[in-house]
């Protein structure tokens, strides 16, 4: 994508370039972290859009939506695999998910979006909620991006184009879904080399940062 009137000065390039063109160059986005728990799961569904094959190599290839299902067993369990039923609407919808060996979690991807508002998992009804409406949104998110990471952003501009992409995603602690939530964001470059900030998802403060 072309960026017009890009003058390295002080500010760095044009006005519509520093309030919009960053979002062209966003390859992982996610949108929506639906959740909801009782005593024996807590289920996590993360939506958005995401490169179809994520390649950290500075550029954005195409982009498709995306939807993470995760069941978190509050008590131990043999299964391989788990059944969900998602219900949204009139819509009621079954999907199996497999057992991750590493956490322990059930976890599946599917290259579209839900909205589902409840969850059925062995006749257990469990109730679901948005809970980003909460949280700091991508607009926000990039201004404060373009001023914590000002001279990653600002070097990222070459023959008027922008060469590094950028990565934000929520992260938590997935058995305290009621504990803070973070906004990782990070500025990756074509040789792989990461600059990041860490947020708080509520406040947009930032936490933590990591310059390559």
């Amino acid at each position: 994508l072309v960026v017009l009137s890009c003058l390295f000065a002080f500010t760095g390039c044009s006005k519509d370039v520093k309030n919009n063109g960053l979002n062209n160059y966003i390859s992982y986005l996610q949108e929506q972290s639906i959740v909801g728990e009782n005593e024996n799961y807590t289920v996590i569904i993360d939506g958005g859009k995401k490169e179809e094959v994520f390649v950290d190599d500075g550029k954005v290839g195409k982009l498709v939506d995306f939807t993470k299902i995760v069941v978190v067993p509050k008590k131990s369990n043999n299964k391989s695999t788990i059944e969900v039923r998602l219900i949204e609407g009139n819509k009621d919808d079954s999907i199996e998910l497999t057992k991750d060996s590493f956490t322990g979690n059930y976890e599946k991807t599917i290259n579209n979006r839900i909205n589902p508002r409840k969850v059925i998992i062995a006749n257990e009804h469990i109730d679901l909620k948005d809970i980003t409406v909460d949280f700091i949104k991508k607009d926000k998110i990039i201004e404060i991006v373009k001023t914590e990471l000002k001279e990653q952003i600002d070097s990222g501009y070459k023959d008027n184009k922008f060469t590094k992409e950028i990565y934000i995603k929520l992260v938590r602690d997935n058995n305290n879904i009621k504990g803070t939530h973070y906004w990782y964001v990070a500025v990756i470059d074509a040789e792989n080399k990461f600059s990041s900030i860490l947020i708080d998802a509520k406040t947009g403060k930032v936490l933590n940062k990591k310059i390559a």
